[in-house]
């Protein structure tokens, strides 16, 4: 009897080569979706060629033609930072117009998410994609900077540095337009982001060629306290801006049984309390301090103000396990602008407690005027929305388009004051009422003092406050049900 021999081959091991020349099956599907479709497109073939085109004919014209070594050598850096600005913080973010909302209009987003791809890394996988294409346009930019240092009179750490400083902008942008690529008003979703990329076209130019560009240089050195403290603290708002954008994303095209609001609000508030802690102890100016507190407040107060009332037990189940003090922590982290509105007083106070450590009391009284102004012209537009809650639909697109509307209610107003003499522009005292009234009386001349117009805009804004904080009181009544209801399908599990 003939034994029976395996004469099979063992499997064949992949090639090193084969490996590297595909996308390592440990990352995201969505991830490796989208490079393979974005490296592919036209769109960046297109820049990246053309970049590495130019920037190579104006190295090898420079040195060429190069007779004072140091003016070629600074022309050199303007260019590679004008080409550089415009491929990264223009062409490049606005690829992301639409990201999500394609995917929700092809009817795809839903087939997503019955995957194991949770919505954050739906959102992360469209993100990366375009900033890995960034980045590789950013390691081909690095060597023509490092051959520049060949000309001389270089501050090579400054401007690596601005180069890093300027892609971290390049990756908020990015999340901030995919951020808002689902939302439904194509407004907001692809004009607002071309009007930007219009002027960053006209404003990358101006900068890279004008003086204050060696002083993005030298601040980008980080050779002084105060610029350290400004490049970190600027990194950090850039960072949670481009979070926060990414969540806003998420939470627009996840279930509604996701709680993405409480994880948000816990991580600002977090950054807002470091920001207290640190508000005593660094040697930023109080003007700066308050662009910091801006930076980070505002984005969470439009994003929690217009967050769609949408409460289900299953959110609530994990708060109501805690017993009373989870009922009390959730009345300010459930998903919904009531709970968000609290929250945002919250954050409010503690802006305050921060800029009064920093020193705001020794601003001028016209910079304290206008920081009111900026607070009641925020909370004005979701004032006049809370009115009419029942009625919106899409409350993210309708606050923006109020602000919108302000803004250019004030610009009108600007132009007309300017054109009128100083003893025929009391009627804009009629108008104390809106807090961005604020910004044109501080700029001209009235009849009124400066510290009589502070008041004036405090008690405005502090009316929009009271009208908002009694309007979301009277709709968290209906949280204690939704609560119940938690409390019921504990007891049957």
């Amino acid at each position: 009897m003939s034994e029976n021999v395996n004469t099979a081959e063992p499997p064949e091991m992949p090639l090193v080569a084969d490996r590297l020349a595909d996308f390592s099956d440990r990352l995201s599907p969505m991830l490796v979706k989208e490079l393979r479709q974005g490296l592919r497109a036209k769109t960046f073939v297109i820049v990246f060629l053309t970049l590495q085109g130019l920037l190579a004919l104006v190295l090898l014209t420079s040195i060429a033609s190069a007779e004072a070594p140091q003016n070629a050598g600074e022309a050199i850096t303007s260019i590679i930072f004008m080409f550089f600005g415009v491929a990264v913080l223009v062409i490049q973010p606005i690829r992301g117009i639409g990201a999500l909302h394609r995917e929700v209009q092809g009817q795809t987003i839903e087939l997503m998410v019955l995957t194991r791809l949770s919505a954050w890394k739906i959102v992360l996988g469209k993100w990366v994609s375009i900033v890995s294409q960034s980045a590789l346009i950013f390691a081909a930019i690095v060597p023509y900077l490092i051959l520049r240092y060949w000309f001389g009179d270089m501050n090579l750490f400054g401007e690596l540095s601005l180069l890093c400083l300027v892609f971290l902008g390049s990756t908020v942008i990015t999340a901030i337009i995919v951020g808002i690529s689902c939302v439904p008003s194509v407004i907001l979703r692809g004009l607002v982001p071309l009007i930007a990329a219009a002027f960053g076209l006209w404003a990358i130019p101006l900068l890279c060629f004008e003086g204050e560009f060696d002083e993005l240089v030298t601040l980008a050195a980080m050779q002084s306290p105060e610029s350290f403290w400004g490049v970190v603290l600027g990194v950090l708002c850039a960072v949670y801006i481009g979070w926060t954008a990414l969540g806003v994303g998420a939470a627009m095209i996840a279930p509604a049984a996701e709680n993405h609001s409480s994880v948000r609000r816990l991580l600002t508030l977090g950054l807002m309390l470091l920001l207290v802690a640190v508000s005593g102890i660094t040697s930023v100016p109080v003007e700066g301090w308050v662009i910091v507190i801006a930076l980070v407040l505002i984005p969470s107060l439009i994003i929690e103000m217009t967050e769609p009332l949408v409460l289900l037990p299953p959110v609530c189940r994990p708060f109501v396990e805690k017993g009373a003090l989870g009922k009390i922590a959730g009345r300010f982290l459930y998903p919904g602008w009531p709970c968000g509105v609290l929250f945002s007083l919250v954050m409010i106070g503690l802006a305050g407690l921060s800029c009064h450590f920093a020193g705001i009391s020794t601003m001028p009284t016209s910079g304290q005027t206008v920081v009111t102004s900026l607070l009641g012209s925020l909370l004005m537009p979701a004032a006049v929305m809370s009115f009419f809650d029942k009625r919106i639909k899409h409350r993210l697109s309708l606050y923006l388009l109020l602000l919108s509307t302000n803004a250019i209610v004030t610009i009108v107003l600007a132009v007309l004051v300017n054109e009128l003499p100083a003893d025929s522009r009391g009627f804009m005292a009629w108008l104390a009422w809106l807090p961005q009234s604020g910004f044109i009386m501080v700029n001209y001349p009235m009849k009124f003092s400066p510290v009589s117009l502070l008041i004036w805009m405090s008690i405005a804004t502090a009316a929009y406050t009271v009208i908002l904080l009694v309007t979301a009181l009277i709709k968290t009544r209906c949280i204690a049900e939704v609560e119940r209801e938690a409390e019921d399908m504990e007891v049957s599990s």
